[in-house]
């Protein structure tokens, strides 16, 4: 059987009326047939459990799993920050999983482990992809990410991303089959006889000297060589100021040496009392740091080897659909240029006709430069599975 996979989305404002056209539109690739799993994406507008059963309307008791995000991509409408997208399959090649683990703020490490004992019954090997999709808000997704990896380890690669809710920083949700769920991390395991491509790229680089995290409390930098840490940042840049900070570290992120020229990005959001900096995801204590720079140019030119990065694992093969994850941050850089993303340096990869189904993050999944999988900021993370 060939592997038929379809995307679909809607705008319209009833939260019912949108999942079920979402799902229609996803759905007609299989032409009556009944699909074998879904994977679904909406934001924080709608009312959850009734876009959810408009969904399962139309597609039954299949396997189905997703979140909500800050907004959805799909290959028809780009990015749109009010929608509901599903992508729906049927393959005799291709098996999706899914699984979950709850509790993220109480212990992210243990619900990390929790989804992938979820998943322990399914197949797996070096061309399986788990899509970790953690709560972004409630817990430390870096943790969750650890507590996956304790269990699954390197037999299997990784991607995904933070859920969000449209910048409100208040809650996120989780599906899987005919659940709607707060506080948790729900994974969508891709197994596939056929290759599954994967790509990961930030586009920062590092300017100013390397510097030493001697004091921090998980994302919070206190100090920075024994100094308050915005003191440091300011003496590396010197035009920032508390009052333009946020506007500045916007393109002037944090980052973390990986092996070789590669860099863990983490994005600082704001200045504290005390000097401290308040960053959206973990920066361990005595860890090194570099004050990066980047720019609209370099982070479109990292999704376009992203994309390439992807579609070059599928060995030759043509992509029967494009998973994205991209951090919502980059759209505020990007702005009116955010087509160029996704046109000009996503579909000029993949082809604007191939199923294409994403949603901007809140931090993304995914390993760099090798090893084991990261939880990352200001990154973008693209699935290539092949036909």
């Amino acid at each position: 059987m060939v592997t038929k996979i379809g995307v679909g989305s809607s705008s319209v404002a009833d939260s019912y009326k949108a999942g079920k056209e979402a799902a229609e539109k996803a759905a007609k690739v299989l032409k009556g047939e009944k699909g074998d799993f879904a994977l679904i994406f909406t934001v924080a507008k709608y009312k959850q459990e009734e876009a959810l059963r408009g969904i399962n309307e139309v597609l039954g008791d299949i396997p189905k799993g997703g979140c909500c995000g800050t907004g959805v991509l799909t290959q028809e409408e780009g990015m749109k920050s009010d929608s509901v997208a599903v992508l729906v399959g049927k393959s005799d090649e291709l098996s999706v999983t899914f699984g979950i683990g709850e509790g993220v703020s109480k212990n992210p490490a243990a619900a990390g482990e929790a989804l992938a004992r979820s998943l322990s019954s399914a197949k797996m090997d070096l061309n399986s992809v788990l899509i970790a999709l953690p709560d972004g808000i409630t817990g430390n997704c870096v943790s969750v990410v650890k507590g996956i990896f304790n269990i699954l380890g390197s037999r299997i690669r990784y991607s995904g991303g933070g859920a969000g809710d449209n910048l409100r920083f208040v809650e996120t949700f989780q599906f899987i089959d005919h659940q709607v769920l707060k506080d948790a991390v729900v994974g969508a395991l891709f197994s596939s006889k056929k290759k599954i491509g994967v790509g990961i790229r930030h586009g920062w680089r590092a300017i100013g000297r390397p510097v030493i995290v001697t004091k921090s409390t998980v994302n919070v930098v206190n100090q920075l060589e024994g100094r308050p840490a915005f003191e440091v940042y300011q003496g590396i840049c010197p035009g920032v100021t508390r009052e333009n900070f946020a506007e500045f570290s916007m393109t002037h992120p944090l980052g973390i040496p990986l092996l070789g020229e590669e860099y863990l990005i983490r994005d600082p959001l704001k200045v504290l009392d005390d000097g401290s900096i308040f960053c959206v995801a973990e920066v361990p204590e005595k860890s090194v740091v570099r004050v990066m720079e980047g720019s609209k140019d370099s982070i479109i030119e990292a999704t376009r080897k992203a994309a390439e990065e992807a579609i070059a694992g599928l060995g030759g093969a043509e992509p029967a659909a494009v998973l994205v994850f991209d951090c919502v941050s980059l759209t505020l850089i990007l702005k009116e240029d955010l087509p160029k993303q996704i046109k000009g340096a996503i579909q000029s990869v993949i082809g604007e006709k191939t199923p294409m189904i994403g949603f901007y993050t809140f931090g993304e999944v995914g390993a760099i430069a090798g090893g084991p999988p990261l939880f990352h900021n200001k990154t973008v993370g693209i699935v290539a599975i092949g036909r």
